[in-house]
């Protein structure tokens, strides 16, 4: 009976140690399941099908003493894919005065135009995370994480790596961009893994960020992101929630544009997020079942000797 209870006390403890790392590591929450659509086209002008797509308000401050100022804008983005390989984001940003960049904002510092970007971790896994830009004029840049190397459109010196389709438009109330980014065969420079796999069901982590510039379009006001589960910024890849694509079930819908003044741009309550898949779970519940076990037979011994 003592060997008994060693060995069962020796494998509860041994596996959980095993999935400890598992216990500690935070999970992002799903931003929700992006339905297909096909007939979009990126132009600025929001398509009726996006309202069947999966929306995520952006409007979380962050770092506003590190840049300049408060922003005042905000956002909203609609997500739909094309159930073949492209992620079509359209997204409408309030803002009091949106301003024509500079030159040498336009090409040495995108980050500092009223632009939005979109944040890809296509594995999921925090590692590496892919970057696209579009400012208010319709510019396009992009970058790669870990080292951020930047790339930006036909009028700077390094040349876009992973090239996407883009457009922007000012309206009544600030301004609005609309992208298609291809999910796989992205480049980083930096060697990393081939990206597979993108069909129905896969998780591509996310976030999403407004740039906001000061009235003068001297500078940056600040920076607004989509709210997460773990308060991600962008730069923190670890922390981004995600995506899940949707199946490639969905009727082909009409593409009659909707009037981008007509676009609301009213904050809908958020959904009650869904948690992410708890990798560790089955396991704390075998561990703990089987510590609980061995405390059980511990007892039953020593009543019985007594």
């Amino acid at each position: 009976m003592k060997k008994a209870k060693i060995v069962i006390i020796a494998v509860a403890l041994s596996v959980f140690m095993m999935f400890l790392p598992v216990l500690a590591a935070s999970d992002g929450d799903s931003f929700g399941t992006i339905p297909t659509a096909s007939g979009i086209q990126i132009d600025g002008v929001k398509d009726a099908a996006y309202d069947s797509g999966v929306k995520i308000d952006i409007g979380t401050v962050y770092d506003t003493d590190k840049i300049g100022g408060v922003p005042d804008a905000t956002g909203t983005a609609w997500l739909l894919w094309d159930g073949v390989g492209n992620l079509h984001v359209f997204a409408t940003v309030t803002k009091k005065d949106v301003n024509s960049p500079a030159d040498n904002q336009i090409n040495g510092s995108p980050w500092n135009t009223d632009s939005v970007e979109v944040f890809i971790d296509p594995y999921n896994d925090g590692t590496y995370a892919f970057q696209y830009r579009i400012d208010s004029t319709g510019y396009p840049s992009e970058g790669a994480q870990p080292t951020w190397i930047q790339g930006y459109g036909t009028a700077g010196d390094t040349p876009i790596m992973n090239p996407f389709q883009y457009a922007a438009k000012i309206t009544s109330v600030g301004f609005d961009v609309e992208f298609s980014i291809p999910l796989s065969n992205v480049v980083d420079g930096e060697g990393a893994p081939a990206v597979t796999g993108i069909a129905a069901g896969k998780q591509i982590g996310l976030q999403l960020q407004i740039n906001d510039m000061l009235s003068d379009g001297s500078d940056r006001a600040g920076v607004v992101v989509a709210a997460s589960k773990n308060q991600a910024d962008s730069w923190d890849v670890t922390k981004y929630n995600y995506i899940v694509l949707g199946s490639n079930d969905v009727t082909p819908v009409a593409t009659t544009a909707a009037p981008v003044v007509a676009v609301d741009t009213t904050a809908a309550p958020a959904a009650p997020a869904q948690p992410a898949p708890a990798t560790g779970d089955s396991y704390i519940f075998i561990s703990l079942t089987l510590m609980l076990g061995a405390a059980g037979i511990f007892a039953l011994s020593k009543k019985r000797k007594i």
